[in-house]
């Protein structure tokens, strides 16, 4: 009776609760996507417009918005608009993400290296930076596979300078992830008209601050960690809504803000250079 009856959609049927030994209890619609549930948990409560980065195995880079874009700036960059919580729009663009990381360790673990991701991470770190670019959309990194030799691959037909040693493969996907999100910000802001002043980073990608640092570097602006859990919790949120708890987006996000350790990473000008190098390879008319 609590449940707002716009959000509930009736109650666990009897077969399920006895099957799993328990009561009935009501079943909320929360948001129909997960992408959708993870907005909902930006620790942002100003108001003022914002990017988010929800970054595991695909990183969904976007921002939210009042009304759908439908221009052909939207249509000619791959932009996605998506119905999110409370009749806002989830606008986005979909990237390949640490998938690239997870199929490098993979191909690495297979050959008896029991590197884990903090050590590629700090492998990456001592490697020298803005050398080399892939394009984390391409097809040939989109299956299962070597990693490691398709990045070497590309990188020598691209007149690229190979890399060798493992910590350079890594920071080439990671300078090239962010890079990609960098572009992407740009393409969004022309969709938009807007200008972006900081950036949210959800999901997994949060445990990474090699990656959360490169962002705020090569993007220029701070990058604010959410949380790793950003799906369920936004999930969590919607209930408290329907049942009353809190009434309002921002107390929804102020509710999460206060659950959360929120790290910012501040741009550091001094890398600025990687994404010009970035743009003579992909962009070399910019």
């Amino acid at each position: 009776s609590d449940v707002c009856s716009s959000d509930l959609k009736g109650m666990l049927s009897d077969a399920i609760c006895q099957e799993l030994e328990i009561p009935s209890v009501p079943v909320i619609a929360v948001c129909g996507h997960d992408t959708q549930s993870a907005v909902i948990s930006v620790p942002f409560t100003d108001e003022k417009p914002f990017a988010f980065i929800s970054c595991g195995t695909w990183a969904l880079f976007g921002t939210e918005l009042k009304h759908p874009v439908m221009n052909a700036d939207a249509f000619k960059q791959e932009m996605s608009n998506e119905v999110g919580y409370d009749d806002t729009v989830t606008f986005l663009k979909n990237i390949t993400g640490l998938w690239l990381i997870q199929e490098t360790k993979r191909t690495l673990n297979q050959r008896g290296y029991n590197y884990s991701f903090a050590d590629l991470e700090t492998m990456a770190r001592d490697a020298e930076a803005g050398k080399r670019f892939i394009d984390v959309n391409a097809d040939a990194f989109s299956v299962s596979g070597d990693m490691p030799e398709r990045v070497r691959l590309w990188c020598s037909q691209s007149g690229q300078p190979e890399p060798e040693e493992t910590g350079e493969i890594v920071r080439c996907i990671y300078e090239s992830l962010a890079c990609k999100f960098r572009e992407t910000l740009d393409d969004m802001q022309k969709c938009t008209g807007e200008t972006y002043e900081k950036i949210c980073m959800l999901g997994g990608g949060v445990k990474d601050s090699l990656l959360c640092q490169l962002t705020a570097d090569i993007c220029g602006i701070p990058v604010y960690t959410g949380t790793t859990e950003a799906t369920a919790m936004g999930n969590a949120v919607v209930q408290f809504a329907s049942a009353g708890i809190v009434q309002t987006l921002p107390e929804m996000r102020k509710l999460i803000e206060n659950s959360v350790t929120v790290k910012q990473y501040a741009p550091n000008s001094e890398n600025a250079y990687i994404y010009d190098n970035y743009l003579k390879i992909y962009k070399k008319e910019a």
